[in-house]
């Protein structure tokens, strides 16, 4: 399955370096791609499905998807003025210091997520208890701010008649979902030790885990093929052991030296609908 788009976003835990392996879980037809946890949306891209719902409960990301669909030749203007260098960086990113920030028009605030998610160390998101913009500079010699053609390749594609984008907490985007969909869900990862859940971000809880695999347990009485990220821990394995686990290695790109980058164990579960999808998939190719 080749890839059809690239994301706009540079992602701290997308999944572009996952997409060969992903790729070959993807259903062979569903009537409708869903992911809650939007993020980078690297998979949704690179599949680019013909109807689909994408959301995301961060409320600048889906507005600077929305505004890439909407507006890009605003936005495209907007950050061809950005430059890579670090005073300018701290001048923008702390903009949501100021009362002018509730002034900014959408389009704005969108050049202004982009311009801190392309310069920021790590593609990183990472706000402060008052909300605010906390990333260090990245400090890279080489930066595709403005990425003029895959931004309007992506804004054509979200103009699609039946592409939905969503700010919404998952259930909301998950409920979405129907039989025969193939739904995603790439949450904020499972950190900490084997007996205890640790958030990847303070939002997302114990309790949020909890309701992550109640409704992922619904979607597959549902009917629906699913597939869940996370990471490779005891804890992980056991909530969804009832299910179809696939271990695989990951190299995450955040350290700068790249000699210190190391590969992370992570999860791909699958649910009994697509499980056997596959399985059957397999047994043709045998024979």
């Amino acid at each position: 399955m080749e890839k059809k788009l690239r994301t706009p976003f540079k992602w701290t835990g997308g999944k572009r370096q996952l997409l060969p392996i992903l790729h070959p879980l993807v259903p062979m037809s569903y009537r409708r791609y869903i992911e809650p946890f939007a993020g980078g949306a690297a998979l949704f891209f690179s599949l680019a499905p013909e109807k689909a719902v994408i959301g995301d409960i961060n409320e600048t990301l889906m507005l600077t998807y929305k505004v890439i669909r909407d507006e890009c030749e605003d936005l495209l203007q907007h950050l061809s003025v950005h430059q890579n260098q670090e005073a300018y960086y701290y001048a923008v990113r702390d903009l949501d210091r100021l009362p002018l920030y509730d002034r900014m028009s959408n389009v704005e605030k969108a050049s202004r997520f982009l311009f801190l998610n392309k310069t920021g160390y790590g593609g990183l998101y990472r706000i402060n208890k008052k909300g605010q913009v906390n990333v260090p500079f990245g400090r890279y010699k080489k930066v595709n701010i403005v990425n003029e053609k895959v931004i309007r390749k992506a804004s054509e594609y979200l103009n699609g008649e039946h592409i939905s984008l969503m700010k919404a907490d998952f259930l909301t985007t998950a409920e979405q979902a129907k039989e025969g969909d193939f739904v995603y869900l790439d949450p904020p990862y499972y950190f900490g030790s084997d007996r205890n859940f640790a958030a990847y971000a303070p939002r997302f809880t114990l309790y949020d885990h909890i309701r992550l695999k109640r409704m992922f347990s619904q979607l597959n009485d549902r009917g629906c093929y699913v597939v869940l990220s996370n990471s490779d821990t005891q804890a992980i394995r056991e909530l969804y052991n009832e299910f179809h686990i696939q271990p695989v290695e990951v190299t995450r790109l955040v350290n700068r030296d790249t000699n210190k980058r190391k590969g992370s164990g992570e999860l791909l579960i699958m649910n009994d609908r697509l499980w056997r999808e596959k399985q059957t998939e397999s047994s043709c190719v045998d024979e």
